[in-house]
């Protein structure tokens, strides 16, 4: 959250989180954090605005698929 949103994105997960990917809608990764610490918030300005998928996979091996906007 929030979704839109500017250059801070927040994760928050009740279950550990080993890496957020984003990527564009054709699945290019455009960044990649690996082990963030847990509910952290992320510096997303050096990506362009526009329309990404967020892709976040825990430790138990979930993997959650968001679609969010860039301004």
């Amino acid at each position: 959250y929030p979704n839109p949103f500017d250059d801070l994105i927040n994760i928050n997960s009740s279950a550990k989180i080993n890496r957020v990917i984003f990527t564009q809608i054709t699945g290019q990764i455009i960044m990649e954090i690996n082990n963030p610490s847990e509910n952290e918030s992320i510096n997303t300005s050096q990506i362009p605005a526009g329309f990404y998928m967020l892709i976040i996979e825990t430790a138990n091996g979930e993997r959650i698929v968001n679609k969010i906007i860039k301004q």
